[in-house]
C-alpha cells in the first residue's frame, strides 16, 4: 500500500501545481500594464490617460516640473473641460463657425500635469476623436496637423480654475 501511495505522489503534486497555477492566472487577467509608479492597475477601458511631462515637449510647457493628478483633480479637469466646450460652442454659434464646435463625448483625452513656476498645478488636456485606432495614445502624445475639431487641446490651471490657449485644429 505504501508503495502505491508513493507512486501517486508525483501525479497528485502535478495536479496540485496545475490547479494552483490556473487559479493564479485567472486572478491576474484583470491587470494591465504598470504605471510609471510601478503600481498595477485594474483593466478598465477609459477615455483618458495621464502622461508624464517630458521636458522635450517645450511646445506644451517651459520651465515646469512634472506632476501627477489625484482623482479629485481629474474630476476638476473634467468639470473645467465641460465649461471650455460650452463657452467655445456658444461663441462659435454667434459667429456661425460651427465647424470649430467641440465636444467631449466620443473623444479620447490625454492629460499632462505639471507644476508651474508659481507652484501651481496645471494640466494640458489633449482631445481627439476616439476612432483613433492606435493604442499609442495611452503612452505618447497624439499630435497631428489639420483634422479639424476632431483634434483640440487646452491648458487648465487647477489653482485658479481658469483655462487658456484653447487650440482647435483647422482643416487642410
Amino acid at each position: 500500500m505504501q508503495k502505491l501511495m508513493n507512486s501517486f505522489k508525483p501525479i497528485l503534486t502535478s495536479f496540485l501545481i496545475l490547479f494552483l497555477s490556473s487559479c493564479l492566472q485567472n486572478k491576474s487577467k484583470g491587470k494591465i500594464d504598470k504605471l510609471n509608479t510601478g503600481q498595477e492597475i485594474e483593466s478598465v477601458e477609459s477615455d483618458f490617460t495621464i502622461i508624464e511631462f517630458d521636458p522635450e515637449w517645450y511646445w506644451i510647457y517651459k520651465n515646469v516640473s512634472p506632476s501627477m493628478l489625484s482623482d479629485n483633480e481629474i474630476q476638476q479637469v473634467e468639470k473645467i473641460l465641460q465649461t471650455v466646450v460650452e463657452e467655445n460652442n456658444a461663441s462659435r454659434k454667434e459667429k456661425t463657425e460651427s465647424r470649430f464646435s467641440i465636444k467631449l463625448e466620443g473623444y479620447k483625452k490625454q492629460y499632462v500635469a505639471v507644476i508651474n513656476q508659481k507652484g501651481e498645478k496645471e494640466v494640458w488636456a489633449n482631445m481627439f476623436c476616439s476612432d483613433f485606432e492606435a493604442e499609442y495614445w495611452k503612452v505618447g502624445i497624439v499630435d497631428v496637423d489639420d483634422g479639424g475639431n476632431c483634434f483640440w487641446n487646452v491648458k487648465i490651471n487647477l489653482a485658479t480654475g481658469e483655462y487658456y490657449e484653447l487650440s482647435i485644429n483647422g482643416y487642410a
